[in-house]
């Protein structure tokens, strides 16, 4: 998408180049899945992008779930009011996809608010009601935000599984999540647990 000569290679031209061609790909290029690759492109070489924009492809219902993900991820390193009005909209989406991704992006920008939704979603209650997809995100949130709320929460799923409460299609993610935490309470249940299974 963006032809360069050798010599434009160089650090400082490299980054001039991309710094006048990325942000009119984002804005500009008809295909969406070239639209999202300069998003990520920008995010990791650091070239500052139109948050208004942003934000507008974020709340647009319409919007290839990939590029919204793209948008919300570039609002959270952007910081600012934007970014509150951003994560409302997908998170409320129709698309469990999304709001699954929508999540993780969440635990970063305000870890409790994701907290708070990833304990709503694993509710003993809600835990076989809501997609996989979510739930699974919900799972891996805790292990993400790493402080004992979400170590708290991961105990007590694993505490169901090691009593054969905890719906099968989880599993895996738990052991996941409490492998993810050394030294804690989960960690040493599911090893305990998978000792005694291994002796079975």
């Amino acid at each position: 998408v963006i032809m360069l000569s050798a010599a434009d290679r160089r650090g400082e031209d490299w980054n001039r180049v991309l710094g006048t061609r990325l942000p009119a790909l984002v804005t500009q290029a008809p295909d969406e899945a070239v639209r999202t690759k300069a998003r990520e492109l920008a995010a990791a070489v650091g070239v500052p992008l139109d948050a208004k924009a942003a934000l507008k492809t974020a709340l647009d219902a319409a919007a290839d779930e990939r590029e919204r993900l793209a948008c919300l991820q570039q609002l959270v390193r952007a910081g600012g009011e934007p970014l509150q009005e951003a994560l409302a909209a997908p998170l409320r989406a129709s698309d469990p996809q999304l709001r699954a991704a929508s999540l993780g992006v969440l635990a970063t920008a305000d870890p409790e608010a994701a907290m708070a939704r990833a304990r709503s979603l694993l509710d003993a209650e809600a835990i076989t009601r809501n997609p996989l997809v979510e739930t699974q995100s919900a799972v891996a949130v805790l292990a993400h935000l790493a402080r004992p709320e979400s170590d708290a929460v991961l105990m007590q799923l694993a505490e169901q599984m090691r009593d054969r409460t905890l719906p099968p299609w989880l599993v895996l993610d738990v052991i996941q999540a409490a492998e993810s935490r050394p030294g804690t309470a989960a960690q040493a249940l599911v090893h305990a647990w998978r000792r005694q299974s291994a002796r079975m």
